[in-house]
């Protein structure tokens, strides 16, 4: 049986936490004023967000350093859109634009001078629930290289990680749960960026972004879609990569704990990417 992955233990999961703190926020909110036109007095959540953004910003984006600048604004960003989605959601706010949009708006800017280097604002639009699935894809994508480069951040065998990234494309993509989600990926393009972060972090190559390990000469093969493009609807169901090799999960010598993960080469086939996995 494979073993579970503790994601909560992991960088993205802690950081994000760190942003959702409300603590150490009384001088930020005494100074939130001079960043922004809008009146506060009296808005007393829209002040406490707007402190915990200039706290974020200040204080958490630069210092943390178990993940790259670029991984910590996009969750900044992340974090922002919940915070914005939830404000309207309380105060029963209508429409793409309102108060709250021009105050983040006016104190991201005035932060973007305090601070180097910038962290750009995303100022997309999209549906926070389509931006809960962005973020779940962000953070696997994450997790997945630092187990790639470095085993000991999961203390984990070949065999869990294979599991574990067959999990997260069944969440989306398994042939029950893709017709779900289907009328989502139909509303986007790749351009339009929702479920594309980077080649190989993407809905629209899911070799790439949902590769298999060959764990001790032995390949680890799983039927999946080539891309969000071809979520099988129920009349489809020829879209699925042709051939289909399941790994004998039943031996009975334990595997070896992976110590060190070389990426010997992508390795590209009508099924997957490969990671060569030595030990």
């Amino acid at each position: 049986m494979a073993k579970k992955i503790d994601e909560e233990s992991l960088p993205p999961y802690i950081f994000y936490e760190i942003l959702n703190k409300k603590d150490d926020l009384e001088s930020y909110k005494k100074d939130v004023h001079n960043y922004t036109s809008i009146v506060i007095t009296g808005k007393d959540t829209l002040r406490d967000i707007g402190a915990q953004l200039m706290r974020n910003y200040k204080v958490n984006l630069p210092t943390y350093r178990n993940m790259n600048f670029e991984k910590r604004c996009r969750d900044l960003n992340y974090w922002v859109h919940k915070e914005i989605s939830n404000y309207k959601s309380e105060n029963n706010i209508k429409g793409m634009f309102s108060d709250v949009d021009t105050f983040i708006t006016e104190v991201w800017d005035k932060l973007q001078g305090d601070v180097s280097p910038p962290c750009k604002r995303d100022e997309n639009n999209f549906p926070i629930d389509l931006m809960d699935i962005r973020k779940e894809l962000d953070d696997f994508c994450t997790n997945r290289d630092m187990f790639i480069m470095s085993s000991s951040k999961c203390q984990c065998s070949c065999t869990d990680l294979n599991e574990w990234i067959n999990e997260k494309y069944d969440k989306y993509f398994s042939e029950e749960n893709c017709p779900t989600y289907k009328k989502s990926w139909e509303a986007y393009t790749k351009s339009d960026g929702l479920f594309h972060i980077s080649e190989y972090c993407s809905f629209y190559d899911i070799s790439k972004t949902f590769p298999t390990f060959r764990c001790n000469g032995i390949p680890y093969y799983r039927k999946r879609i080539k891309s969000i493009t071809n979520c099988e609807n129920s009349t489809i169901s020829n879209n699925r990569e042709s051939t289909q090799y399941y790994r004998d999960t039943s031996h009975s010598q334990p595997e070896t704990p992976i110590l060190v993960l070389w990426v010997h080469s992508w390795i590209r086939d009508s099924n997957s990417y490969l990671i060569e996995v030595s030990r």
